[in-house]
């Protein structure tokens, strides 16, 4: 209908109808009822909860990448693609609870830890950077992961340790 290729409906929290915390951020709303009379807007990425779309597009875009398995395969999907001109955006029409964190067991370390390698892969393998801008992105993240770690903000630094080679080989193997 709007020419879009991916599409979201508008993601509240799984209580009542009260804009998440990620669809306040991403699109700018204070309430759900600024975009039930906008009708669409279109966004950089979709957060991976609901994401719809056309077969041809899933298949053109190889789909989800395995090598994120559950945090940011959302982000890589609409990276690639932005990449290949593909629309896609949020519509107000309709909504969904998303209850968050419950695929992950909520704010585990084991979640943290699955987040933070996920955020280094998609840092690392962004194909509109050259690599030295992605390993300079990698370079500040290990810093600012580092302090969190240190200072015992992040207590999944020895499961991001047990996991991270195995994911980073899986990616940068056959380069190295």
């Amino acid at each position: 209908r709007h020419g879009v290729d991916l599409i979201s409906p508008l993601q509240c929290d799984y209580e009542g109808d009260t804009l998440s915390e990620w669809a306040a951020r991403t699109l700018g709303l204070r309430s759900a009822d600024e975009l039930a009379d906008e009708g669409f807007r279109e966004t950089e990425w979709l957060e991976g909860s609901c994401i719809v779309g056309r077969r041809a597009v899933f298949e053109r875009l190889g789909g989800f990448d395995e090598l994120f398995p559950l945090y940011y395969e959302d982000n890589d999907l609409c990276r690639r693609a932005r990449l290949v001109g593909c629309r896609m955006g949020v519509t107000g029409a309709a909504r969904y609870h998303h209850y968050c964190g419950g695929s992950s067991g909520g704010r585990s370390p084991e979640r943290g830890a699955r987040a933070d390698l996920g955020q280094l892969l998609f840092m690392l393998t962004d194909a509109r950077r050259p690599l030295v801008a992605c390993a300079g992105r990698g370079v500040w993240w290990f810093g600012r992961k580092g302090y969190q770690w240190i200072s015992g903000r992040n207590p999944g630094f020895p499961i991001f340790c047990r996991q991270a080679p195995a994911m980073l080989f899986r990616r940068f193997g056959g380069i190295l």
